[in-house]
């Protein structure tokens, strides 16, 4: 009869001790500095660069629905400036409430709705991201410096239920990464 193979089981004393090598690292002290790196590290990235997003309402349909869940960059415009067509984080109160626009116009040029249509500087602009036909008509306001006009792109709702004109740039905290 050939000898029986030797077979660590799971109740051997250096199976033991390498799992728990492995979930410890090499010591307590080892393991409390990685907790403490790791716990720094992600306060500033969701603090300072990354910030979640919930979508709450319906001005961005179909675009992004209503309680659906991204994130924005914070850094995006730390050395650039919003452009048409980007989809911004505008603080409103603090970082508990935030608005999710589209950036419509930018800092000098002239807008206007008209019977549901955004004229720029006077000439008519194709926004394939409306998907629903609006109503919505305003007069013409030339956009001061620092001033962005923001606005969802659910245009079916009526203007009086959505959060829209102009933003100051001192309120666009970033842009949407996904």
């Amino acid at each position: 009869m050939a000898p029986a193979a030797s077979c660590a089981g799971p109740g051997d004393p250096a199976r033991r001790a390498r799992r728990r090598r492995e979930v410890r690292g090499r010591g307590p002290r080892r393991a409390f500095l990685r907790a403490a790196l790791w716990a720094v590290l992600l306060y500033v990235l969701f603090r300072h660069v990354l910030l979640v997003v919930r979508v709450d309402g319906r001005s961005m349909e179909p675009t992004f629905h209503d309680r659906s869940t991204h994130v924005a960059f914070l850094l995006r415009y730390a050395r650039g400036e919003p452009r048409r067509g980007d989809v911004v984080v505008i603080e409103t109160g603090g970082r508990r409430e935030m608005l999710l626009k589209r950036v419509l116009a930018v800092p000098g040029d002239r807008i206007a709705f008209r019977q549901g249509v955004l004229h720029l500087d006077g000439r008519p602009q194709a926004e394939p991201y409306v998907t629903m036909p609006s109503d919505w008509t305003t007069s013409e306001y030339r956009l001061a410096p620092g001033e962005y006009y923001v606005a969802g792109d659910n245009r079916g709702m009526p203007i009086e239920e959505h959060d829209t004109g102009i933003a100051e740039r001192g309120r666009i905290v970033g842009g949407l990464l996904f």
